[in-house]
């Protein structure tokens, strides 16, 4: 289950609090050829070409600039990291919007961590 699931079946939040938190988090998200240019692991001339390919494809990034040449499989996951490590927490937006207090924040990723460590050994 994911931490907005978790949420929303505990009440804590509504729904279109969590949508619009979601939408928040994806407009804040940095596309993965800007970090691939400043890692300098291809230059902008390059994005360009694989997000055109991408773009007649429909393919995801990454699977594009793979078969294109330009990034293998570990370069792939280091721009990954990167956007992950940059990424803005759906807890921390979700307090911003007003939609949980710090407090309830802290409280609801204790009972949501602890609910995945208990649910994990009745799994198998």
């Amino acid at each position: 289950m994911r931490f907005g699931e978790f949420l929303i079946l505990h009440k804590l939040i509504s729904e279109p609090q969590l949508a619009r938190a979601l939408a928040t988090q994806r407009e804040g998200r940095r596309p993965m050829g800007k970090f691939a240019v400043e890692l300098g692991m291809i230059d902008r001339r390059q994005n360009i070409r694989i997000l055109l390919t991408q773009l007649a494809s429909g393919q995801r990034y990454g699977e594009v600039a793979r078969e294109l040449g330009l990034l293998d499989a570990g370069q792939i996951d280091t721009v990954m990291d990167a956007q992950a490590e940059n990424a803005i927490l759906l807890g921390r937006i979700l307090v911003d919007q007003g939609s949980l207090t710090r407090s309830q924040l802290v409280r609801a990723l204790k009972a949501f961590v602890f609910a995945g460590s208990a649910g994990a050994g009745e799994a198998g």
